[in-house]
């Protein structure tokens, strides 16, 4: 079958923590008469709206977790292979599932959830599948486990992960001329064979706080996408800002942390600010702060 191409190669490479990442090119459009300038502002308007429906993938795992990823050769389509069997397996982002079934001969375990846009993520040899066919699912919800089912996957422990795009219902993967398109997490693109990268996860899950605070900074420092100084930075925050973050704080990497207003984040619900480095603006409090 087409997809045990792709597969086999697991028999000659050493089973070691890995990840195929392919990458997203953009093409630039110039022009110098003044109907192509307008053409060319079409394009990329259109090309704004098709980023703006493109959901803001995450990695398969849990929010945390540190995964080397390898491109091997045979970019856009994602490998992992770890001693990880069992580890849980999550939606990189959320959608319905259209397809969930096993087949021996083949892929074993199968997922594969639609998304907005016309995407769709595919995640293959799981060691069992927790999602049917018809669910709704969320960002980070739990739809398998990773495993070694299936002929191809060569009994190596391994999650096959691919992203694709498509006018369907389902959408076709597994070997080269699919509807399978390279892939970038947390909006950052990986691409090119015979790359690795070693990422953590941003497929976090916190809801949007329901009351804010006005607050003063003390200290500059980094918006971060997660709470943890591990996390990516958003900007960097001046001294003196008058900001406005979350009532609540929440713990993370030996810190305490509030959430900026605003959409950032990893995800979308605000970036995240040390609490130490900020004082409550009494002169415009905005909120009552609870008791220490």
């Amino acid at each position: 079958m087409r997809h045990a191409r792709v597969s086999r190669r697991w028999a000659s490479i050493p089973l070691v923590a890995a990840l195929f990442i392919g990458g997203l090119s953009v093409s630039a459009i110039t022009s110098g008469s003044a109907s192509a300038t307008k053409a060319t502002g079409g394009t990329q308007s259109s090309a704004a709206a098709a980023a703006a429906a493109r959901p803001k993938f995450q990695m398969p795992f849990a929010c945390g977790q540190k995964w080397t990823f390898y491109t091997w050769n045979h970019s856009p389509a994602l490998d992992t292979a770890v001693g990880r069997k069992g580890w849980a397996v999550r939606a990189a982002a959320s959608g319905r599932v259209v397809q969930s079934y096993f087949k021996q001969s083949s892929a074993g375990h199968i997922v594969q959830i639609k998304h907005k846009g016309g995407y769709f993520t595919t995640y293959v040899h799981l060691g069992k599948r927790t999602v049917k066919k018809g669910a709704t699912v969320k960002r980070g919800a739990r739809i398998g486990t990773v495993g070694n089912s299936g002929d191809t996957s060569n009994g190596n422990v391994h999650l096959h992960f691919e992203l694709a795009k498509s006018g369907g219902n389902t959408a076709t993967w597994g070997y080269p001329g699919s509807d399978r398109i390279p892939v970038s997490f947390n909006g950052k693109r990986y691409s090119g064979n015979g790359k690795h990268w070693t990422l953590i996860s941003h497929n976090c899950a916190e809801g949007k706080p329901k009351t804010y605070c006005n607050f003063v900074v003390t200290k500059a420092h980094h918006k971060r996408s997660w709470v943890g100084t591990k996390y990516d930075s958003e900007g960097k925050l001046s001294k003196g800002a008058k900001i406005r973050a979350s009532k609540y704080t929440k713990k993370g990497g030996g810190y305490t942390w509030r959430r900026l207003a605003g959409s950032g984040g990893a995800d979308s619900h605000g970036a995240w600010v040390l609490s130490s480095h900020m004082r409550y603006n009494t002169a415009n409090p905005g909120c009552k702060l609870p008791n220490p």
